[in-house]
């Protein structure tokens, strides 16, 4: 059985439950849709999307003091929280779904910015 795996990242700490399932990302997401009604972005599949999101980039992602992630050492590359907004959600969510680790994705991204690839081209 999984637990939690834990990040401070920008002041909050956020934490993921390995065996969360369906029903437990369901009730969370019908919570935080009733404790914030006007936010977007709360649904179920969101919500996995986010935890997948968090667990490729956990392991590679160490607090600074001035609130930017890096990239581990052997990239030698920073990536910033303004660097992954420059690319859409769904962009996001191409890349760490096929990615299969965090240099195979943040190359995907610095591409993206780059290039400017749409996501029918990042899918291809």
């Amino acid at each position: 059985m999984g637990g939690p795996l834990c990040s401070e990242m920008s002041g909050p700490v956020i934490c993921v439950i390995d065996n969360w399932g369906d029903k437990i990302l369901e009730q969370v997401s019908n919570d935080l849709k009733h404790e914030f009604p006007n936010m977007k972005g709360l649904s179920r599949t969101n919500l996995a999307y986010a935890k997948q999101f968090f667990k490729l980039y956990e392991s590679s992602i160490v607090q600074q003091a001035v609130g930017q992630l890096q990239i581990s050492s052997d990239l030698n590359n920073k990536i910033t929280q303004h660097t992954v907004m420059q690319i859409p959600w769904g962009h996001n969510i191409l890349i760490f779904s096929k990615a299969n680790d965090v240099n195979e994705a943040y190359f995907y991204i610095q591409e993206t910015i780059e290039n400017g690839w749409s996501r029918d081209v990042l899918a291809l």
